[in-house]
């Protein structure tokens, strides 16, 4: 998703206002197309009559009517609707509400068919949304209704200050009552989830204001900082979530307080809004969070007092561009880190077993459901010794004999010369530079050989006291050690050839 090119769908707006003027500033730039692909959805004729009245040379428009058909490399206008639009700039009217709504119907359903990364919708007027019978109070509420969200926060951004509301567009009369602890816990779970999906921070810190003047006063000014605030606070805590407060609004921005939170709530609009503007008016952005789409808006209205006269500053849409695409790749890596997280596969102990271990989908594989012994730490770490002998005789094939070998090469060294006990267990003990010399020549048993192999271990034995055999050798685990010196092996080989030595056994 990081190096995917963007869609990212435009509504126009009120098309009596300077919607399309602060667009088609914006998308003049021509650096917008590495980074995204716009799709403006209104009307051709109404766009190329906007860019004449601002005068841009450079900006060539795609005309399609389905997005299945736009251009990646241009800036495409889908046609909502063809009629022949009468524009009066700078005045609210029931066609200005008209057709920003058919521009935001259609980039909506396209965004819920999955065609679009993101949506920046450009100003409307609500009087003029109400006379064409809008009947959503604005985009938030419209977008929460269609993507069936349970509830919205109204997030207010810039670079280094993010202001979310408690209640959006709700008359100041009715916002004390509206005002309750599970709605303030809701937009404080809301906002710690989009700082972290939408704005990369693991760990955000949340700053809450209070409801009335210096935040009740312990009471005198008000009791619903110590009846609801403050208990939603505590409740937040409880669910690892980072909240402060409730703050006095007027010291906390005055201060400069805002500036050590990620995040901070307001109980009302312009509580929230005054001071956002009044430190970023013209580069703020609205963010829409708890949605499962990316939304985004500039921080202004529908201007229409400088409508038509090319004084439109196009800042503030260009970062509600830029945000829309930041965020659309915040959010698809975060969920891509975070989705089918790693589950719990071993008992949480240091001497977690293979034999512990289940599959990924947490169901324990069907030759592991019978009843067994756990193992211990001193059988797990040891392993028997006959597996250990077979991977050391492996590994020094080619630099020790085998234990066949060294049977038959004992076997004539015991007939060539006559064993004494001492010098035998003295040999077996210690090593010596010329071992053979010690020994005097004595025929060997022939049925002592076949002993020694019929007693070599065929099973894993952890300890084995020595065995004496009849002709007084010292025999342990190990194979025969010391009888001979390893040095001494090639000059006994060319003195005696293999086949005298196989002869010898097979006799």
């Amino acid at each position: 998703m990081t190096n995917k090119k963007l869609k990212i769908g435009i509504s126009v707006g009120d098309i009596n206002g300077i919607g399309l003027e602060v667009i088609l500033k914006t998308l003049a730039d021509k650096r917008i197309l590495n980074w995204c692909t716009p799709v403006l959805y209104g009307s051709t004729k109404v766009a190329s009559y906007h860019k004449n009245i601002i005068k841009v040379k450079d900006l060539t428009l795609h005309n399609t009517n389905d997005i299945h058909s736009i251009n990646p490399n241009a800036v495409n206008v889908i046609n909502c609707w063809l009629e022949n639009v009468k524009i009066t700039l700078g005045k609210c009217t029931a066609d200005g509400g008209k057709y920003a709504t058919f521009s935001l119907e259609q980039a909506t359903e396209d965004l819920k068919e999955g065609h679009l990364d993101a949506l920046v919708t450009a100003p409307i007027n609500k009087k003029a949304m109400q006379l064409s019978g809008f009947a959503y109070p604005g985009h938030t509420e419209y977008l929460t209704h269609k993507f069936n969200a349970k509830e919205n926060l109204m997030l207010m951004i810039n670079e280094s200050l993010r202001i979310g509301l408690i209640t959006n567009h709700l008359p100041l009369s009715q916002v004390a009552s509206t005002i309750t602890k599970e709605l303030i816990l809701q937009k404080i779970e809301l906002m710690n989830q989009s700082l972290k999906m939408d704005f990369g921070i693991d760990k955000p810190a949340i700053a809450l204001l209070g409801l009335n003047p210096h935040a009740g006063d312990d009471g005198v000014l008000g009791n619903e900082e110590i009846e609801i605030i403050l208990p939603a606070i505590e409740a937040a805590k409880k669910k690892g979530i980072l909240v402060i407060g409730p703050y006095a609004a007027d010291g906390f921005f005055g201060s400069g307080n805002y500036s050590n939170f990620d995040g901070i709530l307001a109980m009302y609009h312009d509580q929230g809004l005054v001071p956002f503007k009044a430190l970023s008016f013209g580069n703020g952005v609205n963010f829409t969070a708890g949605l499962p789409i990316i939304r985004t808006s500039p921080d202004h209205g529908t201007g229409f007092e400088i409508a038509g006269k090319n004084n439109a500053n196009p800042q503030s849409f260009r970062e509600a561009l830029y945000q829309a695409i930041d965020s659309a790749k915040q959010r698809a890596d975060y969920l891509e880190m975070t989705g089918n997280p790693l589950k719990i596969v071993a008992e949480n102990e240091i001497d977690a077993s293979p034999d512990d271990i289940i599959d990924n989908d947490g169901v324990e594989p069907e030759d592991r459901k019978a009843p067994h012994k756990k193992r211990e730490r001193k059988d797990r770490d040891q392993k028997p010794k006959k597996e250990f002998r077979k991977q050391s005789n492996k590994k020094q094939e080619n630099k020790q004999l085998s234990v066949e070998e060294r049977l038959a090469l004992a076997a004539k060294k015991n007939k060539t010369q006559t064993p004494n006990k001492k010098q035998v267990q003295k040999t077996s003990n210690q090593e010596s530079p010329n071992p053979t010399s010690k020994k005097t020549n004595a025929p060997a048993p022939k049925a002592d050989k076949k002993a020694r192999k019929e007693e070599l271990p065929t099973a894993p034995i952890k300890e084995q006291e020595p065995v004496v055999l009849e002709d007084n050798i010292m025999e342990t685990m190990e194979p025969i050690p010391n009888l001979i010196e390893e040095n001494e092996i090639p000059a006994i080989e060319q003195q005696q050839p293999k086949e005298d030595t196989i002869k010898e056994e097979n006799k």
